[in-house]
């Protein structure tokens, strides 16, 4: 059957036997819904209802987030210095993987205390604080490790430091601390900004800090307050 003589009713059929069948997800019937409407809207010159109603809403998840005692267990379980140098600049900093790759020894600026990322994403620069027990570790680290050019170096010289490298350190340390195993570098970095904002920093300082882009990414963390919740008190209480 030519594209130009599908009907409405044949489409969402369709849509409806990926999503029953085949079990499709949102993404995949999102495109295929998107596609049909640009064929016939764009290239049949047809008008095309899209039948949004078909295709799923994407789920919403809450982040994985690490409290305070797990990250602390996580550190002491590990006894490799350039592996607890990554977690804990990874931790205080809340920079994303390829960020923290590509740092240079000439990023660490003990003076203001910061550290400058130049390989964020949008291709954005910015500073991330750089706290006094990380800047010890990372002089013993370096004294240690002479690393040249990056600050973290892979096998071979000059080369930097894999993001398989990375997540295997995070998933050793997992797995020694006896932690969830579905923590991951990334739950690092969601914990920084969680734990920042319990310990009563305001949003828009939060939001520059990881680099989001947007202060929505950063207000997902409002549902992840630890501290505050646990001293809210029920209307129902006080009213009783």
């Amino acid at each position: 059957m030519a594209p130009d003589q599908l009907t409405q009713e044949q489409i969402c059929k369709y849509i409806l036997y990926l999503r029953q069948v085949h079990g499709s997800g949102y993404t995949k019937i999102r495109m295929l819904a998107f596609s049909v409407k640009f064929l016939f809207n764009n290239i049949l010159g047809k008008a095309y209802a899209l039948p949004s109603d078909l295709y799923p809403r994407r789920e919403y998840k809450l982040p994985l987030v690490m409290t305070q005692n797990e990250v602390a267990r996580l550190l002491d379980v590990t006894g490799n210095l350039k592996s607890r140098t990554i977690l804990e600049l990874y931790y205080s900093t809340g920079m994303r993987c390829d960020e923290l790759r590509h740092l240079k020894i000439d990023d660490i600026d003990s003076a203001n205390m910061r550290i400058r990322v130049n390989h964020g994403k949008g291709r954005r620069q910015r500073y991330v604080l750089l706290s006094s027990r990380v800047l010890e570790l990372l002089r013993s680290y370096y004294l240690a490790y002479q690393p040249g050019g990056w600050l973290f170096n892979g096998r071979k010289p000059g080369q930097q430091l894999s993001l398989r490298a990375l997540h295997r350190i995070m998933r050793n340390a997992v797995k020694k601390a006896g932690l969830n195993k579905e923590y991951s570098l990334h739950t690092l970095r969601h914990s920084f900004a969680s734990h920042m904002l319990d310990q009563g920093n305001d949003l828009h300082t939060i939001k520059e800090l990881p680099g989001h882009a947007r202060i929505e990414t950063t207000m997902i963390y409002l549902h992840l307050q630890t501290q505050k919740r646990a001293a809210l008190v029920s209307p129902i209480d006080t009213l009783m």
